[in-house]
Parts: C-alpha cells; sequence; structure tokens
C-alpha cells in the first residue's frame, strides 16, 4: 500500500464505522420476539470532507470535484462481538457504492462500557475507474 492511499481509506473506514450505532445498546436477550431485535438502522444524509479533492496520481482526472456524499446502511449483531451488515452509499466521486461486510465489536474500557471500536472487512463494489486506484485491492470494475 502506498503512503498516500491511506486519505482514501481511512474516510471509508470512518463511513463503514457509521454504519454501527454512535452508542452502545443493551445486548437483546434470547427471549427478544421482535423480529428487529439486534438490528441497527442507519443513515448518514452528509458527510464533511476533511481534504480538498486535489490530483494526487497520473491516472486521475485533471479536474476532481468532491460529490454529495450520503450513506444507508443495515447492521446485525450476530453475537456479544459479531455484526455482519451491508451499506449502500454515494461515495466522493458521485459513484454509487455497495459495501458488504463482517465484524468485531471491542470495547477498550471497562469502565466505559458505551465506549467502542468496531472493526469490519468485507467485499466493496463502486469505486470505478478512474478512481479504482483510491482504495486498495480494488479492480478496475470497482471490485474490492
Amino acid at each position: 500500500m502506498r503512503l498516500k492511499s491511506w486519505k482514501s481509506v481511512f474516510p471509508l473506514a470512518i463511513m463503514a464505522a457509521a454504519a454501527g450505532p454512535a452508542v452502545a445498546q443493551e445486548r437483546p436477550t434470547s427471549e427478544s420476539g421482535s423480529a428487529l431485535s439486534g438490528w441497527t438502522f442507519s443513515a448518514a444524509p452528509y458527510t464533511y470532507h476533511f481534504s480538498k479533492a486535489e490530483k494526487e496520481n497520473d491516472f486521475e482526472p485533471d479536474h476532481q470535484k468532491h460529490s454529495y456524499v450520503w450513506l444507508l446502511a443495515a447492521e446485525k449483531q450476530l453475537g456479544a462481538r459479531d455484526f455482519a451488515g451491508f451499506a449502500y452509499f454515494n461515495n466522493s466521486f458521485g459513484q454509487p457504492t455497495k459495501y458488504l461486510y463482517y465484524g468485531w465489536r471491542f470495547q477498550p474500557l471497562a469502565s466505559a462500557p458505551k465506549l467502542f471500536l468496531k472493526l469490519s472487512a468485507g467485499v466493496i463494489h463502486g469505486y470505478k475507474e478512474p478512481y479504482h486506484k483510491k482504495i486498495p485491492l480494488n479492480s478496475r470494475s470497482g471490485w474490492g
């Protein structure tokens, strides 16, 4: 991975993390009869870009501009730490993008149970040419 590519991966990681709840929820018990038990639905109608859309590589168009970014996601808590989900969003370059993922939740401080970190990995489709190199391990057709 090139040193510059972390700038592209970081916003993606933030959006993936945003698919989960902002604060911890009580774990549903096995007795919970609701069909929606363990599900979290998220929407992010706006994302602020901390960097300008500047040309960083030769393969990119000369004039770039960040597009309007939004996100819709659904996530299912599978166990005490495991979760799986799907996110559909418009990426920074105006391309519709899908992310199917599995992940783990970590609570680093037992004294702060509402503070947690999430790590997810999965399949993404949507970062197509000429922006396919903006995320690592991605093909020209947008699969990563």
